[in-house]
């Protein structure tokens, strides 16, 4: 393990689905191909409702052959539980909610090094990984601040439901359907909105990541040449999370504008 390794303390529910036809239930219910999934590995989720918005974003991991651990954005583990179960009837499926922790880790790591992890999976940000237990640690690494993440989670442009994504959210707008959608799999709840959107492209407003000069506030509307073009989903200094319609230049110049005590605020924003 190198010397630069840092690890983060992600909060995050994490929920058991077990039972003989976990594995096939959850499949039909979720935006991801789950039935051909090897133990131990893990991908990326949308659950949605029957009209296709978002009700969690999920990630799946397959801990044997009739478990799956589902962890979720903290607060929405109970609303994703009972998404999941309202069509389960006599499925032969259980949900138990698990006092687990989520280390996410960033740098080199021996293996030896990884201390009280029941899984080990790819992170939610590229270049890291996630460690899920009861208490898991990495022995030799350093912990990162809430600050020092965010930044790295903004300018991924990696959402978080109930700041980026809420109950209007659809997938095609959150940047992640390369990751979270399977075009190939059978139905699945919401399936016909988010494939009708995908087959006709253009120019959708899509979650990106933004340069600014400053702390721009949440809410924040984005102009480019005198026009609305998006509005701010997360903020920190120097940069911003934001939904920006699909045919803003790459390269135009950008306005972020708010309101505040001190009357309107605005900076200068750029797409990073």
């Amino acid at each position: 393990m190198t010397g630069y390794t840092r690890t983060f303390e992600l909060t995050r529910d994490v929920v058991l689905a077990k039972g003989e036809e976990a594995v096939d239930y959850i499949h039909s219910q979720v935006s991801q191909n789950v039935d051909d999934m090897a133990i131990g590995e893990s991908r990326l989720s949308f659950l949605l409702q029957p009209q296709g918005k978002v009700d969690a974003l999920l990630r799946i991991t397959r801990l044997g052959d009739s478990e799956l651990v589902l962890d979720t954005d903290d607060g929405f583990g109970e609303a994703m539980t009972v998404s999941l179960a309202r069509f389960k009837l006599r499925t032969k499926i259980e949900f138990e909610r698990l006092a687990w922790t989520v280390l996410s880790v960033f740098g080199e790591v021996a293996d030896d090094a990884i201390e009280g992890a029941t899984i080990v999976v790819p992170g939610l940000l590229a270049g890291s990984r996630d460690i899920l237990g009861e208490s898991p640690a990495v022995s030799g690494s350093t912990s990162m601040i809430s600050h020092e993440y965010e930044q790295l989670r903004i300018a991924a442009a990696f959402p978080k439901v109930g700041v980026d994504l809420d109950e209007g959210s659809i997938p095609n707008e959150s940047g992640l359907v390369d990751r979270a959608v399977s075009f190939t799999k059978g139905c699945y709840r919401g399936q016909e909105l988010v494939e009708r959107i995908h087959s006709r492209g253009g120019n959708r407003r899509m979650l990106r990541a933004l340069d600014v000069e400053g702390l721009a506030a949440v809410g924040a509307k984005i102009v480019a040449d005198g026009r609305e073009v998006g509005s701010v989903t997360s903020s920190i200094e120097g940069m911003v999370m934001a939904y920006v319609r699909g045919d803003v230049d790459p390269d135009a110049e950008l306005v972020v504008i708010w309101s505040d005590d001190n009357g309107e605020s605005s900076a200068a924003a750029a797409l990073a």
